[in-house]
């Protein structure tokens, strides 16, 4: 079953003091109780051993999992991401439904970051919409 909530706020930016780049959608700009965060390294080199030098998904700030997005479908309304077998174990859900309640310059904020977060990526969804 999908987890899902309303994105209210958004975050996608570079975190260079960390190494990061950062898209987090959560319920609430302060004390979110929902969130969904994908992060990947700025500079992750190849570490195909260990999935560093891909994405990772981090779910309430807790379960965490590096590739697994099959599917990524971005309307102006959603975020549909289905999950595979082993992100869906380690994460106890078989995916993400996400409404927007966000503006238009957070949901072309929120697309560009998908597509950056997804280019050339060996563990990016093998279909990728991003509308």
């Amino acid at each position: 079953m999908p987890n899902r909530f309303t994105a209210r706020a958004l975050a996608v930016e570079e975190l260079t003091d960390l190494d990061t780049f950062l898209i987090a959608l959560a319920d609430h700009a302060d004390g979110p109780t929902r969130s969904l965060e994908l992060q990947k390294a700025l500079d992750a080199g190849e570490d195909e051993e260990h999935d560093f030098d891909s994405y990772c998904l981090v779910v309430d700030g807790a379960a965490t999992h590096s590739g697994g997005v099959v599917t990524c479908h971005l309307t102006a309304q959603t975020l549909v991401l289905h999950l595979n077998e082993q992100a869906a174990d380690t994460l106890e859900t078989d995916g993400f439904e996400i409404d927007l309640d966000l503006s238009e310059e957070q949901r072309t904020a929120l697309r560009a970051g998908l597509e950056r977060l997804f280019q050339g990526d060996r563990l990016a969804p093998a279909t990728l919409v991003l509308e």
